[in-house]
């Protein structure tokens, strides 16, 4: 009985260890000056059946002390690696009279990612767009 906690205990590290977040991004400039940025980060609170299908690295140099300080300390890194692979853009320009006006708007989806968290890295893993 004993041998069995512990293989399970071992084949389910990722739902014990990892967590899934929802990370969206708004970025809204006017004549290439940001205006209005807004990130918003929230844990799933729902087991996921399904993988992620992109994985990317991220060393713990700044020494985040557990998963929810990872995820405070590496925002940026980690939305960086969702801008360049999840990220639509809309940009307007209009020339009026001698002026050019130009709006921009860079925005994600709710992306879902799971973090695995170790000591000396986080292990980010991004999940298929299903939105």
């Amino acid at each position: 009985m004993v041998s069995r906690i512990g293989f399970f205990l071992q084949i389910i590290p990722l739902a014990l260890f990892g967590g899934d977040y929802y990370f969206t991004y708004s970025l809204f400039s006017n004549n290439l000056v940001v205006s209005f940025e807004k990130l918003q980060v929230s844990k799933k609170m729902t087991a996921t059946d399904t993988k992620p299908v992109l994985f990317f690295e991220i060393q713990n140099d700044k020494k985040a002390l557990n998963e929810k300080e990872f995820v405070s300390i590496y925002k940026d890194e980690i939305i960086e690696l969702i801008l360049k692979n999840r990220a639509s853009i809309k940009s307007v320009s209009k020339i009026d009279s001698a002026n050019l006006t130009e709006h921009s708007i860079i925005r994600t989806l709710p992306t879902l990612i799971n973090i695995d968290f170790k000591e000396d890295f986080g292990i980010i893993g991004i999940y298929e767009q299903t939105l």
